[in-house]
């Protein structure tokens, strides 16, 4: 996205919101049903996996949310999720990639995301938040920088956007 949010290289920190979702940031990006009627469900990841989730970027618990509105401090805002990038993931011989919702092609210039994706990928592509902000004692309004680890191969034309997310270690 333009905006670079997190993004060291570009200069564009995150900011910490310590009390997550206090303006209801998710429910403007994510609103219920999302992930379920725009998803894929060869995206998720066994029985244990049992429904898709709408993820959201930048986090709801920053100040850079879309959903974050700018009376709140935020910087970034929107009125609905359906301003930001839409993508959703999808199995493909194994591999799973993320593609475009619905022939909406992205201009690159939104300063949202949201994604329809495995619950299992959702809850654990955060699961170290919790001890990241114990140890480095976040307070309201800090930056702080996101390395996912992770690097993307997108390929887009005039109608698709595919991108293949893999791990640095790999």
């Amino acid at each position: 996205m333009d905006n670079h949010p997190g993004s060291q290289a570009d200069g564009k920190p995150l900011y910490f919101l310590p009390d997550g979702d206090i303006s209801g940031n998710r429910t403007v990006i994510c609103p219920t049903g999302w992930a379920a009627a725009n998803g894929d469900t060869s995206a998720l990841n066994g029985p244990t996996d049992k429904e898709l989730n709408c993820d959201e970027f930048a986090f709801n618990a920053t100040y850079n949310s879309g959903g974050m509105p700018s009376l709140a401090g935020g910087l970034n805002p929107v009125s609905s999720g359906d301003a930001c990038v839409q993508t959703l993931a999808s199995k493909q011989d194994g591999t799973v990639h993320l593609f475009n919702s619905d022939g909406l092609v992205p201009t690159w210039k939104e300063v949202c995301g949201r994604s329809a994706i495995s619950g299992n990928d959702n809850s654990g592509s955060m699961a170290g938040f919790a001890a990241f902000n114990a140890n480095q004692r976040l307070l309201d309004r800090d930056p702080y920088w996101l390395n996912t680890n992770m690097r993307a191969v997108c390929s887009v034309d005039s109608a698709t956007v595919r991108c293949t997310m893999t791990a640095n270690n790999q």
